[in-house]
């Protein structure tokens, strides 16, 4: 009876081991799987940031290289623009001078003429008007 007894205990001693060693076991694995998990997230989450922050700076550097071109066509568009405007108000104002001052003396010569030559043979004369 007594060896019966004694298997018995060692019988409950080895299951109450082979249950704390399968508790230990799944503990183990659970805190390897959450540490994994936690681990490929953390690494996957530093992916997406380090992939957002790439994409953030792509499209600033897109959008600052798009403003700089757009400006420096609008101020070429705008200088040159400026300038052939400048060019062509210079022009025309001084053609408008011209114009007008020759329309003056034109004016001033057609009157002096058709006032000093309607008798005369239509030579033309300088005007006396000074203009």
């Amino acid at each position: 009876m007594e060896v019966v007894v004694v298997v018995v205990v060692v019988a409950e001693v080895v299951v109450v081991v082979v249950e704390v060693v399968v508790i230990v076991v799944v503990v183990v694995v659970v805190v390897v799987v959450v540490v994994v998990v936690v681990v490929v997230v953390v690494v996957v989450v530093l992916l997406l940031v380090v992939v957002v922050v790439l994409v953030v700076v792509v499209v600033v550097v897109v959008v600052v290289v798009v403003v700089v071109v757009v400006v420096v066509v609008v101020v070429v568009v705008v200088v040159v623009v400026e300038v052939v405007v400048v060019v062509v108000v210079v022009v025309v104002e001084e053609e408008e001078e011209v114009v007008v001052v020759v329309i003056v003396k034109v004016k001033g010569a057609v009157y002096s003429l058709l006032r000093y030559t309607s008798s005369a043979d239509f030579d033309i004369k300088p005007p006396i008007t000074g203009i």
